[in-house]
């Protein structure tokens, strides 16, 4: 069972969800500039940390974006628009500014490797969408299985650095996070947005309890700095 958080820490903030599509012919051009990006966020001086509810609301905010920015940028996939564009550069950029929430207690080379992996997730979603609404079964499932690859990496980095988070926890929630936000696709792609909503909405309540978990941990890992 994945791990309970201690809700003492964590105000309740507003924050939207769901999943990301972007465009295949994106990817290589933005690697590159999300990295470098993100080694001048890394690499710039760090604001002193404030509260714990400081940081409990900051996770949530960028974890909420994430979701609410990737489920704009698949509905814009689903039905052809000129917003998969800018959709897919905002997912991108908070990529980057989740992992730069890391930097002030692990340093610029996690925040790094973080942004690298979450960029490779967020683009995770591309293969898939585009094989699920094309009928190529084999090619959605191979996308899907490498989603989840990148998904497990994520949870082993995140744990390395924090002996508070659970790899096998993590690892759960990234795989469940997946779950969710290709079954929003199918979804979306179908056409089928009662379901959609309803995959959106546990999709955002299970990434708000990861955010608030990852807050909990650096609290307890980090009492000084709060």
């Amino acid at each position: 069972m994945f791990i309970q958080h201690t809700a003492r820490y964590c105000a309740v903030t507003a924050a939207a969800m769901a999943a990301l599509a972007l465009s295949s012919g994106v990817l290589p051009a933005y690697n590159s500039a999300a990295i470098a990006s993100a080694q001048v966020l890394h690499d710039s001086p760090v604001a002193p940390v404030q509260t714990k509810v400081c940081i409990c609301t900051e996770m949530r905010a960028l974890w909420g974006e994430h979701l609410d920015g990737t489920r704009a940028s698949f509905l814009a996939f689903a039905n052809d628009t000129l917003a998969v564009p800018p959709t897919t550069e905002r997912v991108l950029r908070n990529g980057v500014d989740i992992a730069g929430a890391f930097a002030p207690y692990y340093g610029p080379e996690v925040a790094t490797r973080l942004t690298v992996l979450l960029t490779q997730h967020n683009f995770g979603s591309t293969p898939f969408l585009v094989a699920t609404r094309s009928g190529d079964k084999p090619a959605a499932d191979k996308a899907l299985a490498d989603w989840y690859v990148n998904a497990r990496e994520i949870a082993d980095l995140l744990a390395s650095i924090n002996p508070n988070w659970s790899q096998q926890e993590l690892r759960e929630a990234m795989v469940m996070h997946i779950d969710l936000t290709a079954a929003f696709g199918v979804d979306v792609l179908r056409g089928d947005y009662g379901d959609a909503d309803a995959t959106f909405d546990e999709d955002k309540a299970h990434m708000l309890h990861v955010a608030d978990i990852l807050s909990q941990g650096i609290i307890t890992q980090f009492p000084d700095k709060f």
